[in-house]
């Protein structure tokens, strides 16, 4: 794969090459000047006649007008089609990027100046005009047009390669970002809407095209555009949250108002143009799902350590969404990558004081009974899975609500008709080991509906959790997420739990090991 460094590279590769053919050029002509006229110099290369600067010019011209149709041949051929494959933006970027204009200016400058040379050089009887600064100037011109057309058609195919030109688009929104700063424009912002917007046009063809590695692209270029905001959104005037700026957005004034009061309308922009194009990936490339799910769990974890608790929410309701759409996908790979990454979100909300993963939670265990309604009995369990994993290490995290987890995991039973299995092979590798003293007594209630016993069974599980889990910390379940002085917090828990009767009862012998 190509990095952003190997063009760069093959330029300057490029210009050496030329440096130094030209030096042999120079080299071998001296020599032969100085077998032929030892007496001369390289100066009067630079004094042609009329004559000779006439039959000189006029091969340059035609040269210069073979370049130019080339050029513009290959440009109104390319670019519109490429622009059809990807984004109609590209037509606006090629015509904008500086080094375009400057290529297709300097070819036009050349024909010109070597046309008007030719037309201001006379030849007379008693005088000859032979301005030899306009003979060197287009000779000049017309040599640097032939050096230049092989990197800039390098250059050219480059630009409209598919990751260059989401790159391309992706430094547009970065800068008009940055001058922001300075004062904001309602017009650049219009702009930054647009470019985003165009970026989700790009994944949403290249979803339908099947391309996982373009939409990858995309996704990640729009994560990188949500974490340089979230670092630029301290220095940003008090003008650009006054709300969305896109003419395209149907929505009343009261709710562009309401994400203007809470600074969050650039982060909805975000992940409505990532809702946009998500239906596209779900069928037809399931892997960028997981993109998707990364770029969000981004934009809200990094909105949650800046205590941004508007992005949280919005970010959350935006996961819901993508729940809902790959609910019912064949095959479930993209519901396992969107549930995935909501667990791995719920684990890093662990710490906050609002009960985000609680209600992480009870989206889980809301989408596991609608596929259960639904007969996806598949995504069933994956969501199963999930809800147990996030259960157990909550319950290990937040002891303050404890019961509240528990009875998500009671509803996630009852909703699905007794369906444990995925709950226990969750609880048993979060656990560590799948002890059969543990598992057997909820594997024998797999086929009954006594509510009772079965909320007996799980409580007991749910109690040895802590046992085992202080018998192997720090081995076995990922706590990453938790803070350095949070961990003090949760070994107090742990020996207050030792306290009652049923951690009395199901804990080890032997001492809790120190926290590491």
């Amino acid at each position: 794969m190509e990095t952003h460094n190997e063009p760069r590279a093959s330029y300057r590769s490029y210009v050496l090459l030329a440096v130094a053919w030209l030096a042999v050029l120079l080299l071998l002509t001296w020599f032969e000047l100085r077998r032929l006229a030892p007496h001369e110099d390289l100066g009067f290369l630079l004094a042609p006649s009329n004559q000779e600067a006439d039959r000189m010019l006029r091969h340059l011209t035609r040269t210069t007008i073979q370049l130019i149709s080339l050029f513009t041949t290959v440009t109104a051929i390319a670019v519109p089609l490429t622009a059809n494959l990807y984004t109609p933006r590209l037509i606006d970027m090629f015509v904008r990027d500086r080094i375009n204009r400057g290529f297709f200016t300097l070819l036009i400058f050349s024909s010109v100046t070597v046309h008007y040379t030719l037309y201001v050089m006379r030849e007379r009887a008693d005088f000859a005009f032979n301005p030899l600064l306009l003979i060197n100037l287009a000779a000049g011109l017309g040599f640097l047009c032939m050096f230049l057309a092989g990197p800039y058609l390098y250059y050219m195919f480059n630009f409209l390669r598919p990751p260059g030109i989401v790159r391309r688009m992706q430094r547009a929104v970065m800068w008009r970002l940055a001058a922001e700063r300075r004062g904001s424009s309602r017009r650049r912002r219009a702009i930054i809407a647009d470019v985003v917007e165009q970026l989700g046009e790009v994944a949403l063809r290249a979803g339908g095209r099947n391309d996982v590695a373009m939409a990858a692209n995309v996704i990640e270029d729009l994560g990188e555009v949500a974490s340089r905001y979230r670092g630029l959104k301290s220095q940003l005037p008090p003008e650009w949250f006054e709300g969305d700026p896109s003419p395209e957005l149907s929505m009343t004034a009261a709710a562009l108002n309401q994400l203007g009061r809470e600074c969050c309308w650039f982060e909805f922009h975000l992940l409505r143009t990532i809702d946009g194009f998500l239906p596209a990936l779900v069928n037809n490339t399931p892997e960028a799902v997981a993109y998707v799910g990364r770029v969000t769990r981004q934009i809200v974890s990094d909105a949650h350590a800046a205590g941004d608790q508007s992005v949280v929410r919005m970010g959350l309701k935006f996961f819901n969404t993508y729940l809902r759409r790959t609910l019912l996908a064949r095959p479930p790979r993209a519901l396992l990558f969107a549930s995935d990454e909501l667990r791995q979100l719920g684990n890093a909300l662990l710490d906050s004081t609002e009960p985000w993963t609680l209600s992480i939670a009870d989206s889980l265990a809301y989408y596991a009974a609608e596929a259960e309604t639904g007969g996806a009995l598949a995504a069933r369990d994956l969501l199963l899975y999930d809800l147990g994993e996030l259960v157990v290490t909550a319950m290990l995290v937040d002891s303050a609500r404890a019961t509240l987890y528990r009875d998500v995991l009671y509803r996630a039973y009852e909703e699905t008709n007794g369906r444990l299995e995925p709950l226990i092979k969750a609880i048993a590798q979060t656990i560590g080991q799948d002890r059969a003293e543990l598992v057997q007594p909820l594997a024998r209630l797999l086929d009954r509906r006594d509510a009772a016993e079965v909320r007996r069974a799980v409580e007991t599980v749910l109690g040895a959790v802590s046992g085992e889990y202080r018998e192997m910390t720090g081995r076995v379940v990922d706590l990453n997420h938790v803070e350095a002085d949070r961990r003090e917090a949760l070994r107090v828990w742990w020996e207050s739990r030792l306290a009652d009767s049923m951690s009395e009862r199901l804990a080890p012998s032997a001492p809790a090991p120190a926290i590491p």
